[in-house]
């Protein structure tokens, strides 16, 4: 018996060293994060479109028929969950993948080729489906900006139109203005007062103004986001909530 039983200890002693040296015979499920995410349609070419998020296990259809100058969500940011690109060794652990595709409503007609997303974990971000001298563009914005607090909003502008080439977001009541804004250019968050207010988009090189906003009031602790854009060479300027 002790025999057989030096013998069994030499022959499983070798096994149980193997067994611990083997690699796991899965890789680690890469964690899954919260980003945030708004998509504003700014292009008048197309009145209306599906959108399909992807990240590399699911996909999901989230808006359909998006009208011109409207955005998903309504206001604010969706919250998506997603999942780390197992292939992208490129990818930090701070930011994620996420492949979105804009489609004719109730098609599988592609607008935009594949847009990859390169998203911050638990970051904002706006993306604008824009008239690029007549091909359609997708804008990624990212959202920085710190919460108002007190009797304080924050605004942004972004200049979305290809016949402006250069524009001032300006207001005669408090002051604001943010300057200069180049097509596909955006600026900073800028902080203004709660009150009501005209917003004058005004062309820098001719000193026109473009497009007003009429008595839009600014309500505390809200975050805003001005736009220019246009539609069949008519100037349209545009808000949206970004949080309230």
């Amino acid at each position: 018996m002790s025999l057989n039983k030096n013998a069994f200890l030499v022959l499983f002693i070798p096994f149980l060293l193997f067994w611990a040296c083997e690699p796991p015979g899965f890789d680690p499920i890469p964690p899954r994060e919260r980003t945030y995410l708004h998509v504003l349609n700014a292009n008048p070419q197309l009145p209306g479109v599906d959108l399909e998020f992807r990240t590399f296990d699911e996909s999901s259809l989230i808006a359909q028929n998006l009208g011109f100058t409207r955005s998903w969500p309504t206001t604010g940011y969706a919250s998506l969950l997603t999942g780390a690109d197992p292939e992208n060794i490129n990818t930090s652990d701070s930011n994620r993948i996420v492949f979105m595709d804009v489609y004719l409503p109730n098609t599988s007609d592609s607008v935009v080729p594949t847009r990859s997303l390169n998203l911050s974990v638990d970051g904002r971000s706006t993306i604008c489906l824009i008239d690029s001298f007549g091909k359609p563009l997708l804008v990624k914005t990212v959202d920085n900006y710190a919460r108002p607090v007190g009797n304080i909003s924050n605004v942004r502008f972004l200049n979305l139109n290809f016949n402006a080439l250069s524009v001032t977001l300006e207001t005669k009541e408090s002051g604001l203005e943010i300057e200069r804004l180049n097509f596909l250019n955006y600026s900073s968050f800028s902080q203004i007062d709660a009150g009501a207010y005209t917003f004058y988009f005004r062309d820098d090189f001719s000193g026109n103004i473009l497009d007003s906003i009429s008595n839009f009031t600014i309500k505390p602790r809200h975050t805003y986001s001005f736009y220019f854009t246009q539609d069949g060479g008519k100037n349209i300027g545009g808000v949206e909530i970004l949080e309230q």
